[in-house]
């Protein structure tokens, strides 16, 4: 993957972070400046305590990879190549997306 590709997913998931919040985006941009981490797996293991939870968290967040996937081709590849698959911070601010979601749905379904 070309450097210049990785520049445009980054932008791409950034402009995709904007429209679930300034809190949503502000993670990701945070995320994307600082990361992929050095630790990788080993780090988010010892984050989330187990591989069960690990497991259980990455589960959490594949609908959102999924669709962020097909919004942002290549995304999925991109989070392997680079590393931030493996990223707690890529982790935890996708979780944190996912969370968002799920809040805004729920509030959608009492409205209505």
């Amino acid at each position: 993957m070309s450097p210049g590709t990785s520049h445009n997913i980054r932008e791409r998931i950034l402009a995709e972070a904007r429209l679930f919040g300034f809190d949503v985006a502000w993670r990701m941009s945070a995320v994307l400046a600082n990361g992929p981490r050095a630790g990788g797996k080993e780090e988010s293991l010892r984050h989330y305590g187990s591989l069960d939870r690990l497991q259980e968290v990455l589960q959490y967040v594949t609908p959102l990879v999924e669709e962020l996937d097909r919004r942002v081709p290549g995304f999925g590849r991109w989070l392997e190549h680079t590393g931030f698959g493996n990223d707690v911070g890529m982790i935890g601010a996708l979780a944190f997306w996912m969370n968002r979601l799920h809040a805004a749905s729920s509030n959608m379904m009492r409205k209505q």
